[in-house]
């Protein structure tokens, strides 16, 4: 029986027992498993965090850069505009200084094509424009 129970107990090579004995070496020594693992897969994710923030810092500073120039681009479209309306209101009033007949007769003949369209069709004597055959 006693045979039996040494059979199902585990049996430890001498690698096995070296390599715990390694790490409790380390463990002893510095505190810490597997360090050269853990100073490589930390530099690589703080290699990985700077590369990130270096790409958000390039997009963030070209998305700057875009709303400065569409930001610009309005302002002068916006002016552009705000000038053209100006020439051509300053135009047009200097036109019907100049010509103060033709602006009465202009007026005077969109008054009547408005008459007429809101009459609906009839002629201004009263007749329609249909004729019946």
């Amino acid at each position: 029986m006693v045979a039996d129970n040494a059979s199902r107990l585990p049996k430890h090579t001498g690698h096995e027992q070296g390599s715990r004995g390694g790490q409790r070496q380390e463990e002893a020594a510095g505190g810490r498993g597997g360090s050269r693992q853990e100073e490589s897969t930390g530099g690589v994710m703080s290699s990985v965090m700077e590369g990130a923030e270096n790409i958000a810092s390039t997009a963030a500073g070209a998305v700057g850069t875009a709303w400065d120039t569409t930001r610009q681009g309005a302002q002068q479209a916006a002016s552009t505009v705000a000038d053209v309306a100006e020439n051509a209101w300053d135009e047009t009033r200097d036109f019907l200084r100049r010509y103060p007949v033709a602006t009465l007769g202009a007026g005077f003949c969109l008054g009547f094509m408005v008459a007429m369209a809101m009459q609906g069709g009839t002629s201004f004597m009263g007749r329609s424009n249909q004729r019946n055959w």
